[in-house]
């Protein structure tokens, strides 16, 4: 007997009278395919394993965020401390060299 016939078999067998009907139903998806080179997928890979993501996850959040940049809304952003104060460092240098 194949996998096939044991399935059958086992929904033959089985008493469907106390079953409910599931009436709602998920909104359509559309699935879209991506070939990487091997180095940048192993790297992609590797982003999403320390996000704590699969790769399927962050390449939705990517696509989230760029439908979000395309709309004008304001993503979240981090940034690392030391570059925010060297930003501002080098904003306050520029300001008082124009003002010289």
């Amino acid at each position: 007997m194949s996998k096939h016939d044991d399935a059958l078999s086992a929904l033959d067998n089985t008493d469907w009278s106390g079953a409910q009907v599931v009436a709602d139903h998920r909104p359509a998806s559309t699935v879209y395919s991506v070939r990487l080179p091997r180095a940048l997928a192993m790297q992609f890979e590797a982003v999403a394993s320390r996000r704590g993501l699969t790769p399927t996850g962050l390449l939705k959040e990517l696509a989230e965020a760029a439908v979000a940049r395309g709309n004008g809304d304001d993503p979240e952003v981090t940034v690392r401390a030391s570059d925010l104060h060297r930003l501002v460092d080098r904003l306050v240098v520029d300001r008082t060299r124009r003002a010289a």
